[in-house]
Protein backbone atom coordinates (compact mmCIF):
# COMPACT_ATOMS: atom_id res chain seq x y z
CA UNK A 1 0.00 0.00 0.00
CA UNK A 2 0.97 3.23 -1.06
CA UNK A 3 1.85 6.18 1.09
CA UNK A 4 -0.87 8.14 -0.70
CA UNK A 5 -3.46 5.42 -0.35
CA UNK A 6 -2.58 5.08 3.40
CA UNK A 7 -3.62 8.98 3.95
CA UNK A 8 -6.77 8.55 1.99
CA UNK A 9 -8.34 5.48 3.81
CA UNK A 10 -7.35 7.61 7.18
CA UNK A 11 -9.32 10.58 5.80
CA UNK A 12 -12.42 8.51 5.13
CA UNK A 13 -12.11 6.18 8.58
CA UNK A 14 -11.99 9.92 10.23
CA UNK A 15 -15.26 11.17 8.16
CA UNK A 16 -16.79 7.45 9.14
CA UNK A 17 -17.05 8.45 13.06
CA UNK A 18 -17.34 11.72 12.68
CA UNK A 19 -20.66 11.05 11.61
CA UNK A 20 -21.67 7.95 13.99
CA UNK A 21 -20.80 10.15 16.64
CA UNK A 22 -22.88 12.90 15.39
CA UNK A 23 -25.74 10.83 15.03
CA UNK A 24 -24.85 9.32 18.75
CA UNK A 25 -25.21 12.95 20.46
CA UNK A 26 -28.59 13.60 18.07
CA UNK A 27 -30.10 10.57 19.41
CA UNK A 28 -28.99 11.47 22.53
CA UNK A 29 -30.94 14.79 22.88
CA UNK A 30 -33.99 13.71 21.06
CA UNK A 31 -33.99 11.04 23.74
CA UNK A 32 -33.42 13.96 26.44
CA UNK A 33 -36.09 16.10 24.46
CA UNK A 34 -38.98 13.63 25.13
CA UNK A 35 -38.13 12.88 28.70
CA UNK A 36 -38.55 16.81 29.24
CA UNK A 37 -41.80 17.05 27.20
CA UNK A 38 -43.23 14.00 28.91
CA UNK A 39 -41.11 14.41 32.73
CA UNK A 40 -43.82 16.55 34.67
CA UNK A 41 -41.87 19.98 35.88
CA UNK A 42 -41.09 20.42 39.59
CA UNK A 43 -43.31 22.96 39.60
CA UNK A 44 -45.90 20.60 38.57
CA UNK A 45 -45.00 18.29 41.25
CA UNK A 46 -45.26 20.61 43.72
CA UNK A 47 -48.93 21.73 42.46
CA UNK A 48 -50.25 17.77 42.70
CA UNK A 49 -48.62 17.49 45.84
CA UNK A 50 -50.91 20.43 47.56
CA UNK A 51 -53.93 19.20 45.36
CA UNK A 52 -53.48 15.86 47.27
CA UNK A 53 -53.26 17.35 50.49
CA UNK A 54 -56.00 20.17 49.83
CA UNK A 55 -58.02 16.64 49.11
CA UNK A 56 -57.31 14.35 51.93
CA UNK A 57 -58.15 17.65 54.94
CA UNK A 58 -61.05 18.58 52.89
CA UNK A 59 -63.47 16.97 55.09
CA UNK A 60 -61.28 18.73 58.16
CA UNK A 61 -61.29 22.17 56.63
CA UNK A 62 -64.86 22.04 56.35
CA UNK A 63 -65.61 20.85 59.60
CA UNK A 64 -63.36 24.27 61.05
CA UNK A 65 -65.14 27.06 58.89
CA UNK A 66 -68.50 24.76 59.72
CA UNK A 67 -67.56 25.59 63.76
CA UNK A 68 -66.23 29.34 63.09
CA UNK A 69 -69.57 30.15 61.23
CA UNK A 70 -71.40 28.38 64.27
CA UNK A 71 -69.17 29.94 67.02
CA UNK A 72 -70.73 30.68 70.86
CA UNK A 73 -71.21 34.01 71.03
CA UNK A 74 -73.37 36.77 72.76
CA UNK A 75 -74.65 40.45 72.78
CA UNK A 76 -76.29 42.13 75.42
CA UNK A 77 -79.52 43.89 74.97
CA UNK A 78 -82.42 45.95 76.71
CA UNK A 79 -85.89 44.10 76.81
CA UNK A 80 -88.81 45.60 74.52
CA UNK A 81 -91.37 42.87 74.27
CA UNK A 82 -91.90 40.23 76.40
CA UNK A 83 -94.08 37.03 74.95
CA UNK A 84 -94.69 33.45 76.00
CA UNK A 85 -92.03 32.58 73.47
CA UNK A 86 -89.75 35.16 72.35
CA UNK A 87 -88.06 38.24 73.46
CA UNK A 88 -87.41 41.57 71.73
CA UNK A 89 -84.19 43.01 72.72
CA UNK A 90 -82.59 46.80 71.44
CA UNK A 91 -79.36 45.87 70.54
CA UNK A 92 -77.55 49.09 69.50
CA UNK A 93 -80.55 50.59 68.27
CA UNK A 94 -81.82 47.21 66.51
CA UNK A 95 -84.58 44.97 67.32
CA UNK A 96 -83.79 41.50 67.50
CA UNK A 97 -86.34 38.68 68.11
CA UNK A 98 -85.07 36.01 70.45
CA UNK A 99 -87.16 32.44 70.59
CA UNK A 100 -87.07 30.51 73.86
CA UNK A 101 -88.54 27.42 75.21
CA UNK A 102 -88.17 25.42 78.31
CA UNK A 103 -84.68 24.30 76.97
CA UNK A 104 -83.13 28.07 77.32
CA UNK A 105 -82.17 29.19 81.06
CA UNK A 106 -83.23 32.25 81.99
CA UNK A 107 -81.43 33.81 85.27
CA UNK A 108 -81.59 37.06 87.13
CA UNK A 109 -79.21 37.57 90.42
CA UNK A 110 -78.03 34.18 89.74
CA UNK A 111 -81.17 32.33 90.09
CA UNK A 112 -83.34 30.77 87.39
CA UNK A 113 -86.39 32.40 86.78
CA UNK A 114 -89.34 32.62 84.21
CA UNK A 115 -90.27 34.94 81.37
CA UNK A 116 -93.06 36.37 83.65
CA UNK A 117 -90.86 38.12 86.52
CA UNK A 118 -88.86 39.56 83.26
CA UNK A 119 -89.99 43.54 82.52
CA UNK A 120 -89.70 45.91 79.77
CA UNK A 121 -86.77 47.57 80.13
CA UNK A 122 -84.39 44.77 81.86
CA UNK A 123 -81.14 44.28 80.88
CA UNK A 124 -79.84 41.32 79.03
CA UNK A 125 -76.90 39.24 77.91
CA UNK A 126 -77.49 36.74 75.68
CA UNK A 127 -75.58 33.51 74.86
CA UNK A 128 -75.72 30.74 72.58
CA UNK A 129 -75.11 29.68 69.12
CA UNK A 130 -74.66 32.22 66.45
CA UNK A 131 -75.74 31.26 62.84
CA UNK A 132 -76.61 32.89 59.53
CA UNK A 133 -76.94 36.29 61.36
CA UNK A 134 -79.50 34.57 64.07
CA UNK A 135 -78.41 33.27 67.64
CA UNK A 136 -80.03 30.19 69.29
CA UNK A 137 -80.02 30.79 72.96
CA UNK A 138 -78.90 28.49 75.16
CA UNK A 139 -78.40 31.05 78.44
CA UNK A 140 -80.57 34.90 78.80
CA UNK A 141 -78.60 36.85 82.18
CA UNK A 142 -81.25 39.21 82.84
CA UNK A 143 -80.55 42.16 85.43
CA UNK A 144 -82.33 45.37 86.32
CA UNK A 145 -79.01 46.74 85.88
CA UNK A 146 -77.48 48.77 82.76
CA UNK A 147 -75.09 46.10 81.62
CA UNK A 148 -73.70 48.34 79.20
CA UNK A 149 -69.95 48.80 79.75
CA UNK A 150 -68.98 52.31 80.91
CA UNK A 151 -67.72 55.38 78.03
CA UNK A 152 -64.38 56.35 79.91
CA UNK A 153 -63.66 59.75 79.62
CA UNK A 154 -60.48 61.81 79.80
CA UNK A 155 -61.05 65.48 79.52
CA UNK A 156 -58.81 68.96 79.53
CA UNK A 157 -60.45 72.11 80.48
CA UNK A 158 -61.31 74.13 83.18
CA UNK A 159 -63.09 73.81 86.25
CA UNK A 160 -65.48 76.48 86.54
CA UNK A 161 -67.45 75.78 90.09
CA UNK A 162 -67.36 72.95 92.85
CA UNK A 163 -70.51 72.25 94.51
CA UNK A 164 -71.17 69.44 97.11
CA UNK A 165 -70.66 66.56 95.24
CA UNK A 166 -70.27 68.10 91.63
CA UNK A 167 -67.88 70.41 89.87
CA UNK A 168 -69.10 72.35 86.70
CA UNK A 169 -66.30 71.53 84.00
CA UNK A 170 -65.85 73.21 80.33
CA UNK A 171 -64.05 71.33 78.13
CA UNK A 172 -61.11 72.84 75.88
CA UNK A 173 -63.19 70.81 73.07
CA UNK A 174 -66.04 72.70 73.35
CA UNK A 175 -67.79 75.30 75.15
CA UNK A 176 -70.44 73.32 76.84
CA UNK A 177 -70.02 72.84 80.61
CA UNK A 178 -70.79 69.46 82.34
CA UNK A 179 -71.42 68.58 85.77
CA UNK A 180 -69.53 65.81 86.76
CA UNK A 181 -69.88 64.16 89.55
CA UNK A 182 -66.89 63.01 92.12
CA UNK A 183 -67.30 60.44 94.79
CA UNK A 184 -64.82 59.30 98.33
CA UNK A 185 -63.44 57.08 96.06
CA UNK A 186 -61.94 59.72 93.36
CA UNK A 187 -58.55 61.06 93.82
CA UNK A 188 -57.59 64.66 93.18
CA UNK A 189 -53.84 65.12 92.54
CA UNK A 190 -51.52 68.73 92.20
CA UNK A 191 -49.79 68.84 88.88
CA UNK A 192 -46.91 66.48 90.54
CA UNK A 193 -49.04 63.89 90.79
CA UNK A 194 -49.29 64.17 94.82
CA UNK A 195 -52.74 63.87 96.38
CA UNK A 196 -54.22 66.84 97.89
CA UNK A 197 -58.04 67.95 98.79
CA UNK A 198 -60.34 68.95 96.18
CA UNK A 199 -60.46 72.31 98.46
CA UNK A 200 -57.01 73.11 97.37
CA UNK A 201 -58.42 73.53 94.01
CA UNK A 202 -59.80 76.93 92.81
CA UNK A 203 -62.01 78.00 89.68
CA UNK A 204 -60.54 78.48 86.76
CA UNK A 205 -57.76 76.00 87.24
CA UNK A 206 -56.75 73.98 84.30
CA UNK A 207 -57.56 70.58 85.17
CA UNK A 208 -57.43 66.71 83.72
CA UNK A 209 -60.37 64.56 84.17
CA UNK A 210 -60.03 61.02 84.26
CA UNK A 211 -63.18 59.17 84.83
CA UNK A 212 -66.75 57.56 82.72
CA UNK A 213 -69.95 58.14 81.73
CA UNK A 214 -72.79 55.99 82.02
CA UNK A 215 -76.63 56.65 81.64
CA UNK A 216 -76.84 58.37 84.75
CA UNK A 217 -73.88 61.11 83.94
CA UNK A 218 -70.55 61.61 84.41
CA UNK A 219 -68.14 60.68 87.20
CA UNK A 220 -64.90 61.64 87.97
CA UNK A 221 -61.71 58.70 89.29
CA UNK A 222 -59.17 61.38 88.99
CA UNK A 223 -58.80 64.94 88.71
CA UNK A 224 -55.38 66.58 87.89
CA UNK A 225 -54.03 69.98 88.30
CA UNK A 226 -52.36 71.26 84.89
CA UNK A 227 -50.31 74.05 86.50
CA UNK A 228 -49.33 74.26 90.23
CA UNK A 229 -51.83 74.83 92.47
CA UNK A 230 -52.59 78.33 94.45
CA UNK A 231 -53.76 77.08 97.34
CA UNK A 232 -51.73 74.98 99.42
Amino acid sequence: MTKKTSYFLIIILTLVIGKLTLSSHSAVAAEETNNSETTPTATEKLKERIEKIVEQRKDKVEAVLGDYSTQKRGYIGQVERVSETTFAFNVNDITRIVPFDEKVALLKNNKEIKAENVSVGDWAIVMGIWEDDAITPKKIFFSEKTLKPKTHVVELGSLKKINRNTFDFQSRTNENISSISFTSSTTFEDSNGEEVKLKQFTEEDQILVVGYQDENGLYATTVRALAPLSQN
